[in-house]
């Protein structure tokens, strides 16, 4: 949607978020200058520090075209939307002839009261920059999924995309984990360590971990009929069938290998 090009700027919102720190990063690679903003000079720093962002600036800090306008004096061309707001309206006016701006998010409103209008600048600059302004859901590329795992797979492993993830253990702390992404307080892509699925002839048995009367309950709240038991050696089983319990099954006998 972008279509960013060698030596082109490119402006990423909410850049240290999970979606922010990929794009930046696939900016890097691309050859352009980015420039991230987010909320506070920490998470500034370590985007220049961490991941080889050009520039950052703290939002929350005020003066966001100023700011905006220092760190891209020769002006932005492709404008990746994760907050809508303030930051979208500075970017605008900031546009180049023919810019790109894609609009994933719009964060700053998801938990106010009252949305704020739009951009003044709409369709105004929109009109005489010529730019084009277009909705990016990830699952309209869906056909093209391989293809991109296997890229960013492999700027992985050189080490040209840093992916940073906060683990947290157990079911029992999903609400923390959404809670902290909406907020803000995890500084990378929150991530659950659950216990790991071994399918066995239709019976599901999970390896031990984290809290598993929760987890039962949680897959009890989906519909699924879920019992818990205990063996000797440390594996609980959380089983389910279509036609019953399968009452005589045990996972050590049945082959279900214990934390391999």
């Amino acid at each position: 949607v972008g279509q960013p090009r060698p030596g082109e700027t490119v402006v990423v919102s909410a850049a240290s978020g999970a979606v922010g720190q990929v794009v930046g990063q696939i900016g890097k690679i691309m050859g352009c200058r980015v420039i991230g903003t987010a909320g506070g000079q920490d998470k500034c720093d370590w985007l220049v520090r961490e991941l080889g962002f050009d520039a950052a600036i703290d939002y929350k800090a005020g003066g966001v075209f100023r700011a905006l306008r220092a760190a891209a004096p020769n002006g932005i061309d492709v404008y990746f939307d994760n907050t809508g707001g303030p930051v979208l309206d500075a970017a605008i006016s900031l546009m180049n002839l023919r810019g790109r701006i894609a609009c994933c998010g719009n964060v700053s409103q998801y938990d106010v009261e009252k949305p704020a209008p739009g951009p003044m600048t709409v369709p105004g600059l929109v009109v005489t920059k010529r730019l084009r302004m277009e909705g990016f859901i990830v699952m309209d590329f869906y056909d093209r999924r391989a293809e991109a795992e296997t890229r960013l797979a492999q700027w992985i492993a050189e080490g040209r995309i840093k992916a940073e993830v906060d683990i947290l253990d157990g079911l029992k702390r999903a609400p923390e984990a959404l809670i902290g992404m909406l907020d803000w307080n995890l500084a990378a892509q929150p991530a659950l360590d659950l216990p790991r699925v071994l399918n066995l002839n239709g019976v599901t048995e999970l390896e031990e971990k984290g809290d598993l009367p929760a987890q039962a309950a949680a897959l009890r709240a989906l519909g699924h009929e879920v019992q818990v038991r205990r063996h000797e050696g440390g594996l609980t089983a959380i089983r389910r069938t279509g036609d019953g319990w399968d009452g005589g099954a045990d996972p050590r006998r049945d082959g279900v290998a214990r934390g391999e």
